[in-house]
């Protein structure tokens, strides 16, 4: 494709596949060094995030002060200092308490930009929305509840293909039987969507000299290892139920990849304020920024997003533009909802 005509189709369908999670080419999260014996993900089709990295030595938190790479100065010493401060922000946190019989419920809401099947002859784009929410009960080892909701297309820009795609899209994705669209259950070990346990976070190690190792030597894909480095952990840190010591030691590694940068004013996403790390990948082609938006007061992940950096006419998008955007909320509640009510269930 040419290069005027912005990210290349693998670029399009990764961050299409943060919302739909429908499939595994794209996605740069690292594989475990040793595959545990059951592999446990809450998507199908989805690397697998969750397991065990039995080679990792499962440590305490080291609360080092951050160390930086040769070379580190300007804008990314100063990004290092402020993911270090989100790491003992995140120490000092605590995750929200679930009691007996109440569930942990953490919804995750996005949108992303989409351009017709045949990108050489059809114009134009559509935005398409979808929406997650895990119930997660005390006991984690018993069934979770897990809503998926794909959204109706909106924002249509280019002629009636654009449309046409994006309804015949909608409406395979909703039809009986997918599983990006219905109420699941979630089992240990079972299921569509088998649920991880706490032993699914324990394989990674929560020193950061031993994390960045195991990103270095485990991620592929993307433009450049830096960046399949940056993506890998950005996956990690934004997964449900991620423990906050192992969140912090994340925002220990990604203090140490090149390029990443930091907005500590007037970053907002879904009304909601926070930093912003970020990044550019030069290696393809520096056409887009992915940010990572943390709160600073207690180093939870707000959500992330990708900004285009340039035209892009065959979308009909102008720098600026967000073309993908996912914002995660938790919450503890008494009560599950009525799965009779899909698909508007609160």
């Amino acid at each position: 494709m040419n290069s005027h005509l912005g990210p290349s189709p693998d670029r399009i369908n990764r961050m299409h596949a943060r919302i739909t999670e429908r499939t595994t080419a794209e996605r740069t999260i690292p594989k475990p060094a040793v595959a545990p014996a059951q592999g446990r993900v809450l998507s199908p089709r989805r690397p697998l995030v969750w397991g065990v990295a039995a080679a990792l030595a499962v440590t305490g938190l080291v609360a080092a002060d951050v160390v930086f790479t040769p070379g580190q100065q300007g804008v990314e010493a100063r990004a290092a200092q402020v993911l270090e401060r989100a790491a003992e922000a995140a120490i000092l946190s605590t995750d929200l308490v679930v009691g007996p019989g109440q569930f942990l419920k953490i919804v995750q809401e996005g949108f992303n930009y989409q351009r017709p099947s045949d990108i050489v002859t059809d114009e134009g784009h559509w935005i398409q929305g979808s929406k997650s929410v895990f119930y997660i009960p005390a006991d984690r080892g018993g069934d979770w509840m897990i809503v998926r909701t794909e959204l109706p297309p909106t924002d249509f820009h280019g002629g009636p293909e654009a449309r046409a795609d994006a309804e015949g899209r909608y409406q395979r994705m909703t039809e009986p039987g997918s599983v990006t669209h219905g109420v699941f259950t979630a089992t240990l070990g079972g299921g569509v969507y088998p649920a991880p346990s706490a032993a699914d976070f324990s394989g990674y190690s929560r020193d950061p000299d031993a994390l960045y190792r195991y990103f270095d030597e485990s991620v592929e894909g993307s433009g450049s290892h830096e960046q399949a480095m940056w993506v890998g952990v950005n996956d990690l840190v934004r997964e449900p139920a991620v423990p906050a010591d192992l969140r912090a030691a994340l925002f220990r590694v990604l203090a140490r990849i090149p390029g990443v940068e930091v907005q500590e004013t007037g970053v907002e996403i879904a009304g909601q304020a926070g930093v912003a790390f970020s990044r550019v990948d030069a290696g393809s082609g520096g056409k887009s920024r992915e940010e990572l938006i943390v709160d600073p007061a207690n180093g939870r992940v707000i959500g992330s997003r990708d900004v285009l950096l340039e035209d892009m006419p065959l979308l009909y998008a102008p720098a600026g533009t967000v073309l993908f955007s996912s914002v995660t909320t938790t919450s503890v509640i008494d009560h599950l909802p009525d799965p009779a009510t899909f698909p508007n269930i609160d």
